[in-house]
């Protein structure tokens, strides 16, 4: 198989190591350190980190912030369950999103969320239906009150977590930890997921890192569905990223072309920062050296402010041009994200031998658990 076949990307994970809910201690889960070029690995924790980062690097983080998207609603009627997923703000009361029900929904659609003899309660209307061949139908749909600042959602954690739990609970303070401590945002943008790599930063570990002279910047990348689309194609390279809205202000931009300029490491914190920066790189002007057949940063400018979608699918054959280290949590089998780290570490036999060891070394997965440090 080649590294553009989809089942090239499958792995076995037992059941039980995929973390079913956050430590208390974010700095104690473990840490896998990977060089990829000697293909060397070795063990520690994420408190260790201070005392592994051997020169001085500029730590690059996604500060979007989850919001409670996934509301339960019902059919006045009848009872019957309906879930609406908020995935945009629209208007002040309209949000556009994805449902669940029983039915085919069309305009005039009406659910309810909450008690109506409570405060928190909603009527809905679905006022539009719009087809989308990438996530299935999207609806618009009116509240009699903003569902986000009523505070009617839950935290939309993926459904691996929610399967490995006693009827789906949502912890009481599931919000504050599933989003990084450096998360920001309002009620009128965020994520549907978190950039989880972040999770395992505490504002004491970030302290320790700056102490030492390193550099912490900021991106926003608000990550979408799109984020739980599976690859469907067994030719990867078929697959269609879906556009998530992204930001690259002039001050990090700066700190990130210094850092190129002067051969300082840039380590992305999780593969939202890492496809943020390389597509904002993408789409940033560049001269080609004809002599070289080589394409070079344009004045020394690997990347430009930003405001606007990126839909950057990275896999093998992929040529980076700005993260140098990248530090991620492991991911599902057969994920654009597991084909972002095979492409990487530019060797897909040795992205499969370190999950695997990962299984045997009993790493926790995916966004609750255990991370990596490749460089």
């Amino acid at each position: 198989m080649s590294d553009f076949d989809l089942a090239s990307y499958r792995f076995e994970l037992p059941e039980n190591q995929i973390a079913a809910y956050p430590r208390s201690d974010r700095t104690a889960a473990r840490l896998m350190v990977v060089d990829k070029t000697q293909k060397i690995i070795t063990h520690h924790t994420v408190a260790d980190l201070p005392g592994l980062v051997t020169e001085p690097t500029l730590f690059v983080a996604n500060n979007t912030k989850v919001f409670k998207a996934r509301l339960n609603g019902y059919r006045p009627e009848t009872g019957g369950k309906v879930e609406f997923f908020l995935l945009k703000r629209l208007h002040e009361k309209i949000w556009q999103g994805l449902m669940k029900t029983g039915r085919r929904i069309e305009p005039g659609f009406v659910f309810h969320i909450g008690d109506p003899n409570t405060p928190q309660f909603a009527q809905a209307k679905v006022i539009e239906r719009i087809e989308d061949t990438s996530t299935g139908p999207q609806f618009i749909a009116e509240f009699s009150t903003d569902p986000v600042s009523a505070d009617l959602g839950q935290v939309p954690l993926p459904p691996y977590i929610l399967a490995r739990r006693s009827g789906g609970e949502i912890l009481p303070d599931e919000i504050d930890a599933y989003n990084t401590v450096y998360a920001k945002g309002t009620h009128a943008t965020g994520s549907v997921a978190a950039p989880t790599a972040g999770r395992h930063f505490t504002q004491s570990l970030l302290g320790r890192l700056q102490q030492q002279g390193h550099t912490w910047a900021e991106l926003t990348l608000h990550v979408g569905i799109g984020t739980f689309k599976p690859v469907s194609v067994a030719d990867i390279r078929q697959h269609v990223m879906h556009p998530e809205y992204a930001e690259l202000s002039w001050d990090v931009a700066n700190l990130i072309n210094t850092s190129k300029t002067i051969a300082r490491p840039v380590c992305a914190i999780g593969t939202t920062s890492a496809r943020t920066l390389e597509g904002v790189s993408a789409k940033t002007p560049r001269n080609r050296d004809h002599q070289n057949e080589r394409v070079q940063p344009r004045q020394n400018q690997w990347v430009q402010p930003h405001q606007g979608d990126v839909n950057l699918f990275v896999y093998p054959g992929f040529q980076w041009q700005v993260v140098d280290q990248l530090w991620t949590n492991f991911h599902l089998p057969e994920s654009t994200l597991l084909m972002m780290i095979s492409s990487f570490i530019g060797d897909r036999h040795f992205t499969l031998d370190i999950y695997n060891q990962a299984v045997r070394e009993g790493y926790q997965f995916f966004s609750y658990g255990d991370v990596m440090w490749i460089r």
